[in-house]
C-alpha cells in the first residue's frame, strides 16, 4: 500500500498522520489477510513503545479503519474494515 492511500484513509477520519498509524495500516493491507498483533509487529518498520502501539490499535478500531477478529476465543487478529478497502484498491 502506498503512503498516499494511508494518508487518504487517515484524513477521511480526521486523524493525524503518524508513522505508527501508517505502518500498521500498511502492514495489515500488505498481508492481504487478517493478522495478529505479533505478525504486525514483525512487519512494521521502526520500533514503537508498547503504549503507542496499543493506543494506535485502539484509535484505528474506534474510527472504523480496522476491526478485530477473535479466533477460537483467544487469538485476536486484525483486518482492514470493508469501508476502507475501496481506498486501497
Amino acid at each position: 500500500m502506498d503512503k498516499q492511500n494511508t494518508r487518504e484513509i487517515l484524513q477521511k477520519h480526521n486523524l493525524v498522520r503518524t508513522s505508527c498509524r501508517q505502518s500498521i495500516i500498511s502492514a495489515i493491507v500488505g498481508a492481504g489477510t487478517a493478522v495478529s498483533e505479533e505478525e504486525i509487529k514483525t512487519m512494521v518498520e521502526g520500533s514503537y513503545d508498547r503504549t503507542t502501539f496499543y493506543r494506535t490499535f485502539k484509535t484505528l478500531i474506534e474510527n472504523g479503519i480496522i476491526h478485530k477478529i477473535v479466533v477460537d476465543n483467544h487469538l485476536v487478529k486484525y483486518a482492514l474494515s470493508e469501508s476502507e478497502k475501496e481506498a486501497v484498491e
